[in-house]
């Protein structure tokens, strides 16, 4: 560590004769990986997205910069990558997932009055209102199961009531992971609730 940037060290020590050039491997290890696809709700997309997410567990800084993609010896697609400290996870998007669809229902929000009552001429009301976010994903591939993630956006002051738990939180999103079998349908929803009060004085 040097201060809040980092460095590479090279060993052995690499030397460079005037005028030459070389491309040095300053980082070589292997990446652990998974398979995933990602659905993020606020994109408005039928589709989820291909993806991995990665953890670097190389020990060293990974820098931001561009990735190739390969499904096997297959090319898959390209990715960018930002800048990803040791030991952190990022999820990597690198092409559209074709083969399962998304239907969604749309957001359905209701009201219910929770309480009522009249002190010193002030009406107060204590309202709750329920959000509810509904998604059907249909996978076409006979062949290979997803792992869906799913976005959805996470709005201040509500609060999460299904799932009872996101798998990862964000400032500004909620991560849910469900499994999709092969040539299957899966609905998923999430409910999110606000608790609201409102005076009048008479």
């Amino acid at each position: 560590e040097v201060g809040e940037v980092f460095q590479y060290a090279l060993s052995p020590p690499i030397t460079l004769e005037r005028q030459k050039s070389a491309m040095l491997p300053i980082l070589t290890a292997a990446i652990p990986a998974r398979r995933v696809s990602i659905f993020s709700a606020g994109d408005g997309l039928p589709y989820p997205m291909r993806g991995v997410e990665l953890t670097n567990a190389s020990g060293l800084q990974l820098i931001p910069g561009p990735i190739a993609v390969f499904d096997g010896a297959s090319y898959a697609g390209d990715a960018q990558v930002g800048h990803v400290p040791a030991g952190d996870k990022r999820l990597l998007a690198y092409a559209v997932d074709l083969d399962v669809e998304v239907s969604t229902a749309g957001s359905d929000q209701q009201v219910q009055v929770q309480k009522m009552r009249i002190v010193r001429g002030v009406f107060e009301q204590t309202m709750k209102l329920v959000t509810t976010n509904a998604f059907l994903f249909s996978n076409k591939d006979e062949n290979r199961g997803r792992t869906m993630v799913v976005e959805v956006p996470r709005d201040e002051g509500w609060s999460l009531v299904e799932p009872k738990e996101p798998s990862e939180k964000t400032p500004a999103t909620y991560r849910f992971e469900l499994e999709i079998a092969a040539h299957k349908a899966t609905p998923f929803k999430v409910v999110q609730e606000l608790v609201q009060t409102q005076t009048i004085a008479f």
